[in-house]
């Protein structure tokens, strides 16, 4: 019943650092030629999922740019003293081509003006085109124009652009 000397129990917990992970968010355009992600570390693993488990990949992933959205991805490294790191996650955000619908009333009496609303999709500034022919720039989002028609006239966008390209003009 007696208690003998006591001791010493020593735990060591090793860790491994996140790898480091390039620019967070990587911004690309809808279409763009798709771009292996990278980190630099030691031994690295690549996930798609930020939860325990999961099959990992020995070579980076190379997010799709067909469908725009925000995806994630996740990059391991394992240390000299065999533990995993804790996942570092990269943030890919594709966008949109644009896309321009114009709307407005439909009639005024000869000599008036007519307000017209173009509403856009995808990151401004946005560069349109006019069925009139007449080419502007805008970076709100809608935009209203006023016309001054002469006579009879439909207006419709021909022509949308963005820092992505050119996308599909509508309305």
């Amino acid at each position: 019943g007696c208690r003998g000397p006591r001791t010493d129990i020593r735990v060591n917990v090793r860790t491994t650092p996140l790898p480091a992970v390039s620019q967070v968010p990587i911004v690309t355009c809808q279409n763009a030629t798709p771009q292996a992600l990278s980190a630099t570390g030691t031994a690295l693993k690549w996930y798609n999922t930020n939860k325990t488990g999961g099959t990992p990949q020995s070579t980076p992933n190379i997010p799709p740019t067909q469908t725009p959205g925000t995806y994630n991805f996740y990059v391991t490294q394992t240390g000299t003293n065999g533990c995993e790191s804790p996942r570092a996650e990269i943030v890919v955000v594709i966008q949109p081509l644009p896309s321009a619908t114009i709307s407005g009333e439909g009639t005024i009496t000869q000599g008036q003006s007519a307000p017209l609303s173009i509403a856009f999709t995808g990151q401004g500034p946005w560069t349109y085109t006019l069925s009139n022919g007449l080419t502007f720039t805008s970076s709100q989002n809608p935009t209203n124009i006023t016309v001054s028609p002469l006579e009879s006239t439909i207006f419709t966008v021909t022509k949308i652009t963005n820092n992505c390209g050119e996308g599909s003009p509508a309305g």
